[in-house]
């Protein structure tokens, strides 16, 4: 397979029951259920959008192939490799949402490793106490529902701690203004396949995949 696109997205938005791949991720428990998810509520000091706290019913987090979505309206399906990321970016970093006990505000997860004072999401990024991060890749790459300005309903918000700079007035790479539009906004590469096995991209087909392509 190729190392990088072009490939196709499919058209269609994810629903609850098509979002993760199939593999639970390796935190326990696989599934939660409406006591997990208000413990994590009372711990956080929120209240999670209802189509996540769906999501968490259906699996405690995990990997998915929704992990794109259009920069600009109206964007091809079908990009020449060149322009893929002018149209599409990566919008779930480590293409997996976290488990319930792993959602922390940006403020606490900061405190549990060493950092430039200078450089400090406590003092310098808006109310990062209410930045309640579910999704990472590395250490710069966050999803994060953003409850400031005392938002109850949050909006999702990308932030990439290495293009980000203290006193940015604009610190996010992307916001959505609420979980459903985000949701509703993720797509796929189509599924195709190379010497018998089936893809997403230029990753293997999930286990939900890959029960589907059986026999």
């Amino acid at each position: 397979m190729p190392s990088y696109p072009p490939f196709i997205i499919e058209p269609g938005e994810p629903s609850t029951a098509t979002f993760f791949r199939g593999e639970p991720h390796w935190s326990n428990p696989p599934h939660a259920d409406a006591a997990l998810i208000r413990a994590t509520e009372e711990r956080l000091n929120v209240v999670l959008p209802n189509l996540l706290r769906t999501l968490y019913l259906e699996q405690n987090g995990g990997g998915s192939d929704f992990i794109y979505s259009a920069i600009e309206p109206g964007a091809p399906l079908a990009p020449v490799e060149a322009d893929f990321d002018r149209w599409w970016r990566g919008s779930l970093p480590g293409e997996a949402l976290l488990p319930l006990g792993d959602l922390t505000s940006m403020e606490a997860l900061q405190e549990t490793f060493d950092y430039d004072p200078d450089y400090s999401w406590r003092e310098h990024l808006p109310e990062a106490g209410r930045l309640i991060r579910i999704g990472q890749e590395g250490w710069d790459d966050y999803l994060c529902l953003d409850y400031g300005n005392g938002r109850t309903e949050p909006r999702v918000v990308l932030f990439d701690d290495v293009r980000w700079t203290p006193g940015n007035d604009a610190p996010f790479e992307a916001v959505w203004p609420d979980f459903t539009t985000f949701f509703t906004g993720l797509r796929r590469p189509t599924l195709t396949f190379h010497e018998g096995r089936p893809y997403r991209g230029v990753m293997p087909a999930g286990p939900r995949d890959q029960s589907m392509t059986e026999g």
